[in-house]
């Protein structure tokens, strides 16, 4: 059985997850104010926005990892916010009439912005709008899925050779009859009819 993505990812990281993944963020976000200051100090308005955000994407992704609701709204939000921020740079305000056909596939154009944005930055204003990447409503999960997922797998475990979670009952099932589809009718085998 399949479980949908909606369950997979609403569940909290694994506690392997939050210890191993805490401290580099945490210290990529403290390593990154020193260039933060650097860019204050020589008035670089891009290098303290692009640090700033660095920073703020290594906090929420701390915060997400320890459960904060709706951080993955605002992480999604700046991916979206930037996105569309370079379409408006390069097709608005640094708009020199070359829109980059032609030219080398990793430079900064207009053409590159505008597909950066289709690629990354719309799913991202889709997730940060809808709380999903797709606009449509996906079926509602079931909670007995949620009440399942409760469960821990000791409680599976046979208590007895015998017997099946000591219920009494047997193991495994006896095989009856109707459960040979192969020959149905296995003394007729030899015989005409």
């Amino acid at each position: 059985m399949t479980i949908p993505y909606q369950q997979v990812f609403s569940r909290r990281a694994s506690p392997f997850m939050r210890w191993a993944l805490s401290p580099f963020l945490l210290l990529f976000a403290a390593i990154f104010f020193i260039p933060l200051l650097e860019s204050v100090e020589a008035h670089r308005q891009i290098g303290v926005i692009t640090t700033s955000l660095v920073i703020l994407l290594c906090v929420a992704g701390f915060l997400a990892l320890w459960g904060v609701p709706f951080v993955g709204r605002i992480v999604t939000g700046i991916i979206a916010f930037g996105y569309g921020w370079y379409v408006v740079d390069q097709c608005i305000i640094n708009f020199t009439g070359y829109w980059g056909w032609g030219g080398p596939k990793s430079g900064t154009t207009p053409i590159n912005s505008i597909l950066g944005f289709m690629i990354f930055g719309l799913p991202c204003l889709i997730y940060t709008i809808f709380g999903r990447f797709t606009v449509r409503r996906g079926p509602d999960l079931d909670s007995d899925l949620d009440a399942f997922d409760e469960f821990e797998d000791d409680e599976f475990n046979q208590t007895d050779q015998g017997e099946q979670g000591g219920t009494g009952q047997p193991a495994t099932r006896p095989e009856s009859k109707s459960d040979c589809k192969e020959n149905p009718y296995p003394e007729s085998e030899g015989r005409s009819r």
